[in-house]
């Protein structure tokens, strides 16, 4: 389907750092994994986002550190 080459360069896992800015206090930052991949047979996206890098991430990457 060509509407979902738009975004098979997206595919995979991704490492985030994202930045919070509260209202009501100091802004902080934690890091974080999304992973995209297809669904549906190829006719969807789906993403996923987690608060913080896994085990498997960090060892794919070739870091066991948290």
């Amino acid at each position: 389907m060509k509407e979902m080459d738009l975004y098979g360069r997206l595919n995979g896992h991704w490492r985030t750092l994202i930045t919070h800015f509260p209202l009501d206090g100091p802004e902080r930052r934690e890091e974080g994994e999304w992973t995209f991949g297809h669904a549906l047979e190829g006719r969807a996206v789906i993403d996923v986002w987690q608060k913080a890098a896994t085990r498997a991430t960090r060892r794919r990457e070739g870091s066991d550190q948290p």
